[in-house]
């Protein structure tokens, strides 16, 4: 989802508005938060199998690329 900010036209003409560099800033700030929100689960906590939304993401593919 980030990266359409940069490379959709319409977005990164809406966002480079504000200040030029925007659509950038927001494309790489949600990749950072999202492998911050991902690499706990990886790394074995959120382990409560009673809980189905606390299941460990075992498919590591999912970070290429935020690391």
């Amino acid at each position: 989802m980030g990266e359409m900010y940069a490379s959709d036209e319409r977005f990164k003409e809406h966002y480079e508005k504000i200040a030029p560099g925007c659509a950038e800033f927001l494309r790489d700030a949600i990749k950072i938060y999202c492998a911050k929100q991902i690499k706990p689960r990886i790394h074995g906590l959120g382990e409560n199998t009673d809980d189905p939304g606390s299941r460990v993401i075992t498919d590591t593919s999912v970070t290429d690329g935020f690391t």
